[in-house]
């Protein structure tokens, strides 16, 4: 057999690494697929998912603005009136308000982002890939965000990316990889379209979060992938902007102390720190709405005393070992939410290393095999709800859709 000499050896070396790049650069299945790495909130025990964006001030300064993603915020780009009045400095748009769980903030819609080089900080793409960063919208809402303590402290975040930019995307969610590090990944409709581009992006965010990914299911995310179906949210208002608004999944509840159970529809909403239910549905599955522990939680702008319960067990994929006791379930006082919103927290996805929303086959999934802090502890955990959601019966109260 012929020995190459060093030189030549390097010269194939280098042919065979440009042949590489070349297919990959010819290959339409790695495009336009974002992921971007999450950082901790003001608040560093917030697990519900901020980004950094960099938004250049009135004098050309490059400045942080640290953003939640909020998946059941029909908004596309919030900034809070602090961060623009005191750093950015933005002008323009008009008097305009959202409406919500909290009751109508009144906002500046429209402000200007034009010439601040608006861009998503921390953002991992294929390599082929020419497009480096998600494309932010060229205006944005100002709102009031809250303070917290006496005196104030910061808000958790600076702005809020909410579900009307996420919805430009084929797929939305957060994943973890093998080291626990936090990444929200967006992929475009261009790159999902067919079953042959979704499976080469999902399989292209696995082999990017695992040096070993887990076993692959047949459209390429983890084998043991649940799905559930959702649905737009309707308005409930005339008003052109509403927080609570991207996609409604529906969920069986249990109260475990009683037995009483109901299925009814959820707002998956990224943007709340708890799992919140309406006084209504409280009252449908037997828990008192007076006399409970209160929880200090931020929502649609504003810092509300929300009542919670304990008891409270709740199964998304209607399989009984799907289900999930969480620590604390919020009750929504009935003036706080005329519209009987129920929600779906980030306590709730955060249980799951990989979760998301397909905007075109209109389905939640989540995977529990992307591996998890204490995840003995969550199995446990779960085992009371477990028990009496396999006593599910047939004739099941349901409020809301039917699912």
């Amino acid at each position: 057999m012929k020995t190459l000499t060093p030189q030549k050896q390097s010269i194939a070396c280098l042919r065979l690494l440009m042949g590489f790049l070349l297919v990959l650069l010819a290959t339409p299945a790695v495009a336009n697929i974002f992921l971007i790495e999450t950082v901790p909130g003001h608040d560093p025990m917030d697990i519900r998912p901020f980004i950094d964006l960099k938004i250049k001030d009135d004098k050309g300064a490059v400045k942080n603005v640290k953003t939640l993603i909020d998946t059941g915020a029909g908004v596309n780009l919030l900034i809070g009136k602090a961060k623009s009045d005191s750093e950015l400095k933005l002008t323009g748009g008009t008097a305009g308000m959202i409406v919500g769980v909290g009751g109508t903030v009144a906002i500046t819609t429209g402000a200007s982002l034009a010439g601040r080089d608006a861009s998503v900080d921390k953002v991992t793409v294929p390599m082929a890939q020419a497009t480096k960063t998600p494309a932010l919208p060229g205006t944005v809402d100002i709102v009031p965000l809250p303070n917290r303590g006496t005196p104030a402290t910061p808000a958790p975040g600076e702005g809020t990316i909410g579900s009307v930019f996420l919805n430009n995307f084929a797929v939305q969610g957060g994943v973890r990889n093998a080291m626990g590090k936090g990444f929200f990944q967006l992929i475009a409709r261009d790159q999902y379209d067919t079953p042959e581009k979704a499976k080469a992006a999902n399989e292209f965010v696995l082999s990017f979060l695992f040096p070993t990914p887990p076993p692959k299911g047949p459209d390429g995310r983890p084998a043991d992938t649940k799905t559930k179906p959702v649905t737009p949210t309707p308005k409930k208002t005339s008003n052109p902007q509403e927080f609570d608004n991207g996609w409604d999944i529906g969920v069986l509840l249990a109260n475990i102390g009683t037995g009483s159970m109901a299925n009814t529809s959820f707002v998956i909403e990224s943007g709340s720190e708890l799992t919140l239910i309406s006084e209504s549905l409280a009252s449908l599955l037997g828990l008192p709405t007076s006399g409970l522990p209160t929880e200090l939680i931020d929502i649609n702008g504003a810092e509300l005393a929300i009542p919670f319960v304990t008891t409270v067990a709740l199964d998304v994929f209607d399989t009984a070992d799907s289900a999930d006791l969480l620590p604390k379930v919020g009750i929504i006082p009935t003036a706080y939410n005329p519209y009987d919103i129920n929600i779906l927290g980030s306590d709730f996805l955060s249980r799951y290393g990989y979760w998301g929303i397909d905007t075109i086959a209109n389905e939640f999934f989540a995977s529990a095999s992307v591996p998890l802090p204490n995840t003995l502890a969550l199995c446990c955990i779960g085992m009371a709800g477990l028990w009496v959601l396999r006593r599910k019966p047939r004739n099941a109260m349901r409020t809301g859709f039917k699912v």
